[in-house]
C-alpha cells in the first residue's frame, strides 16, 4: 500500500502495532502523545522493536488538557 499513490494512512495503536510497522520500515512519521502522568512502571512502548531508528523532532504541541503531542520524522 505505501507503494500506491494516494494519500497518507494514519493508523492508531499501541506498542505492539506500533513496533510491528516499525520492525517492518513502514512509519514514516510517529506521533506520540505524552500523558503528564507518572505510574513508576508499565509497559515499554519500542521494547520489541529490533533497530535502532532515528527520531528527528518535527514538532511539538501542548495539548489544553496537559499532555502534549510530539511528532517525529522517521
Amino acid at each position: 500500500m505505501k507503494q500506491h499513490p494516494g494519500k497518507d494512512m494514519h493508523a492508531v495503536g499501541g506498542a505492539t502495532l506500533v513496533s510491528s510497522l516499525m520492525n517492518l520500515g513502514l512509519i514514516d512519521e510517529l506521533r506520540l502523545v505524552v500523558h503528564p502522568i507518572v505510574l513508576g512502571g508499565g509497559k515499554a512502548l519500542f521494547k520489541d522493536v529490533k533497530e535502532p531508528h532515528a527520531l528527528k523532532l518535527l514538532g511539538a504541541k501542548p495539548l489544553k488538557s496537559g499532555m502534549v503531542c510530539l511528532t517525529y520524522s522517521m
